[in-house]
């Protein structure tokens, strides 16, 4: 009697494996009824950015066949069809995590990634991973009104890009202290307007540049070509600041106001912040 239970629960475990595989995967097969399956799990977010890396779990079996091949294709209206992977297998069962790399676009693009398993007869089974690609031409969504204050008070003086949210240095991991204030002068407490980076972050002032418009390309470019400093001193209202670590650009800041008030504990910093991603 145990064993007839047993095999009754291990058939009803099978049938909801398979209709979740055909329910969750949007698995068509070819021409023949393909005895294997694909299922592919992502992070269930469509819009992307270029540079990002997006992670597929992959799980592919067959129950009275083998996997011979999984392949990997991406198909978009710039560059057409590009095989990606192409892996032969011969296995009863295949597990994996898949990490694609968005590419670059100028204007938004669809990328249809598609994932493909093959029987021993080469009948299949497929399953699609749909991305919206921002382009490079997009205009970047701005983070606005962070408050930062200055490094000699009890208040938040550190900010982190990865977070999006202004920290305590004295507490927080220095991994993430990306921007941070250096407080005011010791003797005569003069508030130094003054930004440091824990995390190799340069800075550089550049108030020619479009805030309001900035776009990947327009950060990137103006970046390029600017002067970066470790340090961002002497900071005012209005101040436009490109932000890149060696090379590359990661965003881009707007001073809203500077405030510098008696004492120290209310000298701050209000400022917006549109980042590539």
């Amino acid at each position: 009697m145990f064993f007839l239970k047993k095999r009754i629960a291990e058939n009803a475990w099978w049938r909801v494996s398979l209709l979740m595989a055909i329910g969750l995967s949007l698995v068509s097969c070819g021409e023949k009824e393909s005895k294997v399956i694909i299922l592919v799990e992502g992070d269930g977010v469509e819009m992307a950015n270029p540079g990002d890396t997006k992670m597929f779990e992959i799980n592919t079996f067959s129950n009275d066949d083998i996997v011979k091949k999984l392949s990997i294709c991406s198909e978009d209206a710039k560059q057409g069809i590009l095989v990606l992977k192409d892996t032969m297998l011969n296995v009863s069962s295949f597990r994996c995590t898949y990490v694609y790399t968005v590419p670059a676009f100028e204007d938004t693009t669809q990328v249809d990634l598609r994932f493909r398993v093959f029987a021993s007869d080469d009948s299949y089974s497929t399953t699609w991973q749909h991305l919206t690609v921002c382009g490079r031409e997009n205009t970047l969504a701005s983070l606005d009104n962070y408050t930062l204050y200055s490094g000699s008070s009890r208040n938040q003086d550190a900010f982190s890009l990865e977070l999006e949210q202004v920290l305590y240095s004295s507490s927080a991991d220095a991994r993430f202290i990306d921007m941070v204030d250096m407080g005011n002068d010791t003797l005569t407490g003069e508030f130094l307007r003054t930004w440091t980076s824990m995390t190799g972050l340069s800075f550089s002032r550049f108030n020619d540049f479009d805030y309001e418009t900035a776009t990947r390309s327009s950060v990137e470019d103006a970046y390029a070509v600017s002067t970066k400093y470790s340090e961002l001193r002497n900071i005012q209202d209005n101040d436009i600041v490109l932000l890149g670590r060696s090379d590359t650009a990661v965003g881009v800041i707007k001073f809203l106001a500077v405030f510098d008030e008696e004492g120290v504990e209310n000298d701050r910093y209000l400022f917006s912040l549109k980042k590539i991603n």
